[in-house]
């Protein structure tokens, strides 16, 4: 069979797949993303023992990630090249709040660009048909601390020390 042009350029559908449009991942800056400088892995591999190192999602800053008003930065799954938590860890980020809407959420250990740690808050969120995780309070701290700006590219690393999960944010 002689495929159009159109064909050509589409993905290929899983036919097992009961989503009519494919998954494809999005990822700002270059493909495939850069590895991890030498100073996070030192931190992560030799002083903190991690583990299960893997990149999690690669992203362009969005107007929305850096509004004050906002405070947070948003992790759409879809465009998630690794999930990173454990079974075990999911139903923690599927718990409400009082008000019966919003996700409590999880605090996680980030590694900022500046190499300094901080406690972060990680929640699901879920607008729609589509879930994205959020790191919330103190973002705005973490974004001003680290002059992160709309347009920059970031990496989100993930990792696992003593069995639970941590981030690391790399500004490219």
């Amino acid at each position: 069979m002689i495929k159009t042009h159109q064909e050509k350029l589409l993905p290929k559908r899983n036919p097992l797949s009961k989503s009519k449009n494919p998954r494809v991942i999005k990822h700002a800056g270059t493909n495939p993303p850069p590895y991890m400088p030498i100073e996070f892995e030192n931190i992560i591999i030799k002083a903190k023992k991690g583990f299960d190192i893997k990149l999690a999602i690669q992203k362009e800053q969005s107007p929305s990630d850096m509004k004050d008003q906002f405070a947070r930065l948003s992790i759409p799954k879809g465009q998630m090249s690794a999930d990173f938590l454990s079974q075990e860890e999911q139903p923690i980020l599927q718990q409400k709040e009082e008000d019966g809407v919003h996700y409590k959420g999880m605090e996680v250990l980030l590694i900022q660009p500046s190499l300094e740690e901080c406690t972060i808050s990680l929640k699901k969120w879920k607008n729609g048909s589509s879930t994205c995780y959020m790191l919330s309070s103190p973002w705005n701290k973490v974004a001003t601390n680290n002059d992160l700006k709309v347009g920059d590219i970031i990496q989100i690393w993930t990792l696992r020390v003593n069995h639970g999960p941590r981030l690391a944010l790399i500004k490219l």
